[in-house]
């Protein structure tokens, strides 16, 4: 199933997704380094440098293993990193992936995210071996919650991570 998302790149009206690059950390490392941003992440705020360098050595781990995919959203009119997404967590028994995704805050509320997501989704519809789509969230999630409803998502169960933290899991069949 890697195969069909390793190279994948998508154009909307505002943004080009595409896979990360070296060149890009830069980007990356300023939207991380905010605490809202890394609210409902799974990794603290970044301090240092070497937090976005340790970073990109898992995103290319990753990309090895074919375990997953680190997009950026890229704004056309600028060329400016404003987000990124990921691709991972692929099940071949029932067709399906899970995806997550991130916003600098200074472009929050302006529908980067909707417009990256729909164009995402309407393109892996037509991937072949990808049937569905799941995201994970917390329930305090108020944006992303947003977000999934307007994508069509919905809720089928919970799970909790290890340190109790609890996980509204939403699909979305393609």
């Amino acid at each position: 199933m890697y195969s069909a998302i390793e190279n994948l790149t998508v154009e909307s009206e505002r943004l080009m997704i595409r896979p990360v690059l070296n060149t890009d950390l830069r980007a990356i490392y300023d939207m991380h380094c905010v605490d809202e941003v890394n609210r409902y992440l799974p990794y603290n705020t970044w301090q240092d440098w070497d937090a976005a360098k340790d970073w990109f050595a898992r995103v290319q781990h990753r990309r090895l293993e074919e375990s997953a995919q680190q997009y950026v959203l890229e704004r056309l009119r600028d060329k400016k990193v404003i987000g990124s997404c990921l691709v991972f967590n692929f099940n071949d028994v029932d067709k399906s992936l899970e995806f997550g995704y991130v916003l600098s805050k200074e472009v929050w509320g302006q529908g980067y995210m909707i417009e990256a997501m729909t164009e995402l989704l309407a393109t892996l519809k037509f991937k072949p071996g990808v049937k569905s789509v799941r995201a994970c969230i917390e329930r305090e999630n108020l944006a992303s919650f947003g977000l999934l409803n307007k994508l069509g998502f919905n809720k089928t169960s919970v799970k909790i991570e290890d340190g109790g933290t609890q996980l509204d899991v939403y699909h979305l069949a393609l």
